[in-house]
């Protein structure tokens, strides 16, 4: 499993733009990428938002298979297991 930093706001609560995504990753020193959601899709392709920060699994077709706020993968893991089970 590997992550992957999606900015859906800046600073003042407006659209991000690579700019913030850039000042961001330098401010955290995140290892890991990090990008702007400059379309805002994100909210249409998350099934909730039950807390900020979030962590989504992802099948190899980009489609989120959970969602989670845990800082324990516990639950991402068992999504990919599950779906290379083909549930």
């Amino acid at each position: 499993m590997s992550y992957i930093v999606v900015l859906f706001e800046n600073q003042s609560g407006g659209m991000p733009d690579a700019e913030d995504a850039a000042q961001y990753a330098k401010e955290t020193g995140s290892s890991y990428p990090v990008t702007a959601d400059v379309d805002q899709a994100i909210f249409d392709a998350m099934p909730t938002f039950p807390s900020i920060p979030m962590k989504c699994v992802l099948s190899p077709r980009m489609r989120i298979l959970e969602c989670y706020s845990e800082h324990d993968d516990e639950l991402g893991m068992a999504a990919i297991a599950d779906h290379a089970g083909g549930s």
